[in-house]
């Protein structure tokens, strides 16, 4: 037996096998976001075919937890850019004794603090996806099938 670090490989490897022995008995109260069907269609797709609950629960957690990271980087990303388009409009504005109109002052919420609403963009995923190595692309061309078929006519 080994040792590295003052710790013997052995004890590792039981303490390794031991925590994914827990990990597997939790997931046997998990319910995963994604739906069992869809998860079974996406796994058999790229060749996994398993019938063990527990792995494909498994499987369910990862995605789960990738799209809940994607989605709060293009929340980061989103409140970031509504920040900067929030500060441009405010150095545009003239200053508060030059304008009294109320209807140019943020609007507030129950808390009295001014409410920023968030757009999310595809520009904004596409941003985050390209962060977490996806890459993603817009068509150079959208084209509405009944715009189409108008100017053909």
């Amino acid at each position: 037996q080994s040792t590295w670090g003052g710790i013997e490989e052995s004890m590792t490897t039981q303490t390794q096998t031991q925590t994914a022995q827990e990990l597997l008995e939790s997931l046997d109260d998990f319910q995963p976001m994604i739906p069992d069907d869809v998860l079974q269609h996406y796994l058999l797709r790229s060749g996994c075919v398993t019938s063990d609950i527990r792995l494909r629960k498994l499987f369910a957690l990862a995605a789960q937890r990738f799209v809940l990271g994607l989605l709060a980087d293009t929340k980061e990303i989103c409140l970031i850019r509504s920040k900067k388009r929030k500060q441009i409009l405010e150095d545009k504005q003239p200053s508060d004794s030059e304008s009294n109109d109320d209807d140019d002052k943020p609007k507030r919420n129950r808390t009295g603090k001014s409410a920023l609403t968030l757009t999310l963009t595809l520009d904004d995923l596409s941003f985050s996806l390209r962060e977490n190595g996806v890459s993603i692309r817009k068509p150079e061309y959208l084209c509405d099938s009944l715009a189409a078929h108008r100017n053909k006519s």
